[in-house]
């Protein structure tokens, strides 16, 4: 029998080396637990996560898709509406001021006494022929009041082609003489200086000063009123038929005197009130009369005793 030696060491580890090694250094898991998910020991069985892609969603879902297109198509139209209204709004502009059917063919004037209809068509530079659209109605009446006689002017547009323009004029009631002479107001305002074809048939006051009449326009208008309270007053009694006013005289102290008749007598006033001494001088017009004479002065004016008249005789 026969005895088989002991492989050594090295021969061993030679041979082992053919062998496939099977010791479970990297152990692989089988698919089929790779698969599976760990379990946790206090929880449900859970269930395999699923492979299957998961199908997206459309943005926008058919019913959003129709208000959207519902809501494009009304934008759409009303720009549209829009652009066609302000096309035609630049048309119908263009045609109104350039058509003739809209030219000016009548000027009517009225309320003019001491002007002419030719005379406040010119100032207010009025003319047929042009747009009626063109006219600035606040333009021409601001031209129409820059004439002296008048006191206000409404000027309208009546289509297709008129323009009316009425005229409220100042009535003069005073002449002013300092210097040059000035028609003047009832209420003590300047119309304009006097001209020849002017009507000058109005009391004349005098007196008032120059300056007073350019840097107290307040001071003079109370004068010019005063003046006229006066003559009317004048004028009630009956003595204006007999003897009218002439002239209103201002002292420099403001009293008051008047000229009256073609003779010219003075009634010297001194200074309000002005009733009982126009009383007096109604008495002594009487009783002079009476007696056939003629009076060139009556002196109403003594305040320390205004009982007292004297008057100075032809």
């Amino acid at each position: 029998m026969s005895v088989v030696p002991p492989e050594s060491g090295r021969n061993r580890r030679k041979k082992d080396d053919g062998i496939p090694s099977i010791a479970p250094s990297s152990r692989e898991v089988p698919p089929s637990r790779a698969s599976r998910a760990p379990r946790s020991r206090n929880s449900a069985t859970q269930l395999p996560l699923s492979l299957e892609p998961t199908p997206k969603k459309p943005l926008f879902s058919p019913e959003r898709r129709a208000k959207a297109l519902a809501f494009t198509k009304s934008a759409f139209g009303g720009l549209l509406v829009v652009s066609l209204s302000v096309g035609m709004a630049l048309g119908a502009r263009r045609y109104v001021k350039t058509s003739p059917r809209f030219a000016v063919t009548e000027i009517a004037v009225s309320g003019t006494h001491r002007r002419s209809p030719e005379e406040v068509t010119n100032v207010a530079e009025l003319s047929t022929g042009v747009n009626i659209f063109g006219v600035d109605t606040g333009r021409v009446r601001s031209r129409v009041l820059g004439d002296p006689w008048v006191k206000d002017a409404t000027v309208e547009k009546k289509l297709p082609g008129k323009i009316t323009v009425a005229v409220v004029e100042k009535e003069p009631a005073a002449l002013v003489a300092s210097g040059d002479t000035y028609l003047y107001t009832r209420d003590g305002q300047p119309i304009k200086s006097l001209e020849a074809r002017d009507p000058a048939d109005f009391p004349i006051i005098t007196g008032i000063s120059t300056q007073t009449l350019l840097d107290d326009r307040d001071g003079a208008a109370k004068m010019v009123k005063a003046g006229l309270d006066f003559a009317e007053s004048y004028e009630r009694t009956g003595l204006g038929q007999r003897a009218p006013i002439e002239e209103i005289h201002y002292e420099k102290d403001g009293a008051m005197s008047v000229v009256v008749g073609k003779s010219g007598t003075v009634l010297a006033l001194g200074h309000p009130p002005f009733k009982r001494k126009l009383d007096q001088a109604v008495r002594i017009f009487g009783e002079l009369d009476r007696r056939g004479q003629k009076p060139d002065t009556l002196y109403l004016d003594n305040e320390a005793h205004p009982e007292r008249v004297v008057v100075r005789m032809r």
